[in-house]
């Protein structure tokens, strides 16, 4: 993930620019409302994903989920997240994970937003803490 802030031609006033790949995502907390005022700033990319879905299916691809063995006499229930296939991954963007299908790519998906003017927290985590709890909290 990549943050980067900039005073725009007014003073005092910030433009806030991030990029992303994979499962870290970026909320922006204003520090006067910060209960409705959240804006997550980056999208998750995961194979639940219709558009990252698409694009993994189309460049020869698979997604699935992991067998989980339930007894001897069954071949398996379909547990977990879905991934991707080959590789097994999680994630449809990522760097550095040149083995997996080509669908996989390492372009992020960028987004540009003004800072409130009374100030804002960001919180970057990955998908860990997101998956325990909502933005809101």
């Amino acid at each position: 993930m990549l943050l980067h802030a900039k005073q725009r031609h007014l003073p005092g006033r910030y433009l806030l620019t991030v990029a992303s790949v994979g499962d870290t995502r970026c909320v922006l907390y204003p520090t006067t409302r910060p209960v409705n005022g959240w804006r997550q700033l980056t999208k998750d990319h995961t194979a639940e994903k219709p558009v990252e879905a698409m694009r993994i299916n189309t460049s020869g691809g698979t997604i699935k989920r992991q067998l989980a063995e339930v007894s001897d006499l069954s071949s398996g229930v379909a547990t977990g997240p879905s991934r991707v296939y080959p590789g097994g991954l999680k994630l449809t963007r990522s760097i550095g994970n040149t083995d997996c299908c080509e669908g996989v790519i390492a372009t992020p998906d960028v987004i540009v937003t003004e800072v409130p003017p009374e100030g804002a927290k960001i919180v970057i985590a990955s998908n860990g803490l997101w998956s325990a709890i909502g933005n809101k909290e």
